[in-house]
């Protein structure tokens, strides 16, 4: 894309919590989302599509997820940098815990396989999340590879990355976002 055509959408849903309060009583990280940013809300159509045939990259999260709004700016600059014009961006929290999204969710994670991170449960020890925040790349169909969380060594998702775990997702993102053709 060229400068300014990011989706609105995406920059209201993740700066509309700007200022505002967590269940918690924290402030949401202040995030600012540059214009021409690389991020498309997918529907579950172009998900499937992408997944059954097709590749690219995959990032599933939703707005008030704090690791999230760390990384969006840094995902972001790794996509510029790597030359991937478009990060397919699934809201997971709608689809993961209703009843609504069920078949989709279970297609995803299907999909995801060994990337879906293991949440284990009582009634199922082998049982798969898609935790947040997730980014995975999407190679001929095939899940290739992902990054779960932030930077390693961040570890108070409210408090802003430094310019060293900046870098640090940074180079992550740009590692994983080089194997997408």
């Amino acid at each position: 894309g060229g400068s300014g055509d990011g989706d609105e959408g995406f920059i209201k849903e993740y700066e509309d919590l700007n200022g505002m309060m967590t269940q918690r009583g924290t402030a949401f990280l202040e995030v600012d989302i540059p214009d021409d940013h690389v991020f498309s809300p997918a529907s579950e159509d172009e998900a499937r599509g992408l997944l059954d045939d097709g590749h690219g990259v995959i990032y599933f999260g939703f707005p008030s997820c704090p690791w999230c709004r760390n990384a969006v700016g840094p995902m972001d600059a790794a996509a510029k940098e790597s030359g991937i014009e478009e990060i397919h961006y699934v809201n997971v929290s709608q689809i993961r815990d209703g009843q609504e999204g069920a078949d989709y969710y279970a297609f995803l994670l299907e999909e995801l396989g060994e990337f879906a991170p293991e949440y284990p449960t009582e009634e199922d020890p082998g049982a798969r999340r898609i935790l947040v925040l997730l980014v995975a790349a999407v190679v001929d169909r095939e899940v290739v590879g992902s990054h779960l969380g932030s930077a390693p060594s961040q570890t108070d998702p409210s408090v802003a990355l430094s310019d060293s775990q900046r870098e640090e997702l940074i180079g992550l993102y740009t590692d994983l976002f080089s194997a997408v053709p």
